[in-house]
């Protein structure tokens, strides 16, 4: 019989980086775990506090959530998994009390999982940092192939079926419709999208994606969603997905993944792409993973530099 496990952590919808981290996770753990997944939700404190003051095995907590943090102090949990994301870079930030506790949670945790060796240094100025327990395992976890016919079949239109033979799908993805604090353009969409309107008129064998998971219900994500519906009217090789639709059994098709964001983090998509052996274009923002193709914002032309990787490929 298998040992119980609690998992206190987002799932998708919505999706993003931690919220596949945290499915796949479940996905691998259950194979040697009876898996409980309480989502932080507000629903869910009192199941919450029950796994923090009964539960004597495995618990992992894969959220910073100051709710939680606070709980697991408050009622002194010492037996579980903490998985940091990077959220550990905000605390020099906090306010006193925060930070308070949030040192405080740091300390009481079993384990901490660290999804890169960089964020190391996120600890370093902590006194106590010696006294910390660390392991390093690696962001991305592969998404779980025997899935793939189902997603294909529940997910995706009749046209994007009938285009899944060979190579010849150029692919780019938005978690959602987000502006930074300066009002860009995160996933430099209008930028991407206003490429597409002109190489999907030059390529016409080739089925342009655009997949948004989620649309901001603001002007600027109306516009976005204008745009993408102007452009699936107006080009038969255009497609735009949403409502959080898995795109990874895109990749092995794709020529091209798109990721021009005007900052990123650990980004899933690019590496599931690079996995399938799909060719990545993406910013120079930030340090990117081996074989991934750069593009800088203010120097490169997009609609040049993919037709330029499209007429290589042929």
């Amino acid at each position: 019989m298998k040992e119980d496990l609690y998992f206190i952590g987002t799932l998708p919808e919505p999706t993003g980086g931690v919220t596949i981290y945290n499915q796949r996770k479940v996905q691998i753990l259950s194979k040697d775990y009876n898996v409980n997944v309480v989502q932080p939700k507000f629903d869910t404190i009192f199941k919450i506090i029950f796994v923090l003051i009964s539960n004597k095995g495995i618990t992992y907590i894969s959220t910073f959530n100051f709710i939680i943090v606070f709980m697991v102090v408050i009622f002194k949990f010492k037996n579980f998994y903490f998985i940091d994301h990077n959220t550990s870079r905000h605390i020099e930030g906090f306010g006193k009390i925060k930070k308070g506790f949030s040192l405080n949670f740091l300390k009481s945790a079993k384990k901490i999982i660290l999804v890169s060796p960089h964020l190391l240094n996120n600890y370093k100025n902590f006194d106590f940092y010696e006294n910390l327990n660390f392991k390093i395992e690696e962001a991305f976890i592969p998404p779980n192939i025997s899935e793939k016919n189902e997603i294909i079949e529940n997910f995706y239109p009749k046209f994007l079926k009938d285009n899944l033979s060979g190579k010849k799908l150029v692919l780019a993805s938005a978690s959602k419709t987000n502006l930074d604090i300066l009002g860009q353009d995160i996933y430099s969409l209008e930028l991407t999208l206003k490429a597409y309107d002109n190489l999907a008129s030059k390529y016409p064998t080739l089925l342009f994606v655009m997949a948004i998971a989620e649309f901001s219900k603001d002007e600027f994500g109306n516009r976005i969603r204008l745009i993408c519906n102007e452009l699936q009217k107006k080009h038969k090789n255009f497609l735009f997905l949403t409502n959080n639709t898995p795109i990874w059994p895109l990749f092995e098709h794709g020529i091209l993944f798109l990721r021009i964001t005007t900052t990123d983090g650990d980004s899933v998509s690019l590496k599931e792409s690079l996995f399938f052996n799909c060719p990545v274009l993406a910013t120079d923002v930030v340090r990117r993973p081996e074989g991934t193709k750069l593009f800088n914002l203010v120097n490169d032309d997009l609609y040049e530099q993919v037709s330029q990787i499209i007429e290589e490929f042929k």
